[in-house]
């Protein structure tokens, strides 16, 4: 049985489309992977999400952390994988709550990566995850099916115009079958899904995965 891994659709956005902002506990899985970007202040900044897939590793994009030479864009030493958080700028607490920050320890690439090609990264952190209704493991599918109904899409918005701070949002996305999906796009789209928000507004979302 074969589990097949998806890497993240590309997103345009109309305006007047309907979103909701997300809760914590709502997308447990999720984590932002932060950068030092302020020293004085100890700000870190988000410039990657990724999935919590088991108690120590993080599904994520490999451009994230290498250029196509396969080298670090960034020291290891100051990245955090954090769960249990919802705004791209942060502080790390000086005592445990609902935040579990962790060191990234290791970076698992594909063999073949070239961006945008290969895409997929396992980011193993240096603890494991402690499992709650706030941070927990993705659930997933054992089986390959050919979906046809309703998804739920993720994407950040600022909440003020002034704000540099962005919130996680949800948007429904209606996922079409993939004979439906061929048509469309009027070719083989053995490597694809197709998704479009439901209403007059409609945007079409493409799922490519290897």
């Amino acid at each position: 049985m074969q589990l097949k891994v998806f890497q993240a659709p590309t997103v345009i956005l109309k305006s007047g489309v309907y979103t909701k902002k997300i809760t914590l506990g709502t997308l447990a899985h999720h984590v932002f992977i932060y950068r030092l970007y302020d020293k004085w202040k100890l700000d870190y900044r988000a410039f990657c999400t990724g999935s919590i897939v088991s108690d120590d590793r993080v599904l994520t994009s490999a451009h994230c952390f290498y250029t196509n030479r396969k080298r670090l864009k960034r020291s290891l030493d100051k990245i955090r994988v954090v769960g249990g958080i919802l705004h791209t700028i942060a502080q790390q607490p000086l005592s445990h709550d609902v935040q579990q920050w962790r060191n990234p320890k290791h970076v698992y690439t594909q063999r073949f990566y070239r961006f945008p090609a290969y895409n997929l990264a396992v980011v193993e952190v240096n603890k494991k995850w402690e499992l709650n209704q706030f941070v927990n493991k993705i659930p997933y599918s054992l089986k390959n099916y050919n979906f046809d109904g309703v998804c739920m899409g993720v994407l950040l918005k600022t909440t003020k115009s002034w704000s540099i701070d962005k919130s996680l949002f949800t948007v429904d996305l209606k996922v079409h079958n993939q004979r439906s999906c061929e048509r469309q796009l009027l070719r083989s789209c053995w490597q694809y899904y197709c998704t479009e928000f439901d209403g007059a507004l409609a945007a079409t979302v493409r799922n490519n995965f290897n």
